[in-house]
Parts: C-alpha cells; sequence; structure tokens
C-alpha cells in the first residue's frame, strides 16, 4: 500500500508452526522457525510477552486484506519501513494532559 510502517519483512507461517504446545493455551513460541526473518541471525531476539502479543497481533491481522498477500511460508520485505515516526507504548505525557497507552 506504500505507507510507512515499522515492518521490513513479514513472513505467513501457520499457528501451529510459531506456538508451542496447545493453540489455545501456548506455553511459548518456537523461534526456530523465526530464523528466516532474521537476516541469517540464529538466535532472534523475542520481545517480552511474546504469547499474549503475537496471539494478540493475529486475532488482529487475520482479519485484515494483507494478510491474504502472501501463502504460508512466504516472505516479503516490499515494504515502505520507516522508524521515523515511532509509537511508543504506555507513554506518559507530563502536565497534567493525557496518557497514552
Amino acid at each position: 500500500m506504500g505507507i510507512e510502517t515499522s515492518y521490513k519483512q513479514v513472513m505467513a507461517i501457520r499457528a501451529r508452526d510459531y506456538f508451542l504446545g496447545d493453540l489455545q493455551d501456548p506455553e511459548g513460541v518456537n523461534a526456530a522457525n523465526l530464523v528466516a526473518l532474521g537476516d541469517g541471525f540464529p538466535n532472534p531476539t523475542l520481545c517480552e510477552n511474546i504469547v499474549e502479543r503475537s496471539m494478540a497481533a493475529s486475532r488482529t491481522f487475520r482479519r485484515r486484506e494483507e494478510a491474504k498477500m502472501l501463502g504460508f511460508n512466504e516472505m516479503s520485505d516490499e515494504y515502505n519501513f520507516s522508524t521515523d515516526r515511532k509509537r511508543i507504548l504506555n507513554f506518559v505525557v507530563s502536565s497534567g494532559a493525557r496518557e497514552g497507552g
């Protein structure tokens, strides 16, 4: 779509290949299946609360048209990558202004 995004690469992967354990209550993620996204780095750094964040992202993303652009195990790096306008989670504005989250 050409809009700026913080994504460098995206890979379509099935939940059963990504999560460890029961898909209704996963116990972790299979980091070995993420190596392809790491530009050859064998040990990807996983974010805090990776299971919860991944489940929330998959629920949101699977409803979007963009989710249908890649077949399973396909990867794309055709994005307008930029971190110029960063989104800061749980940012608190001082001097009585509103809190973000």
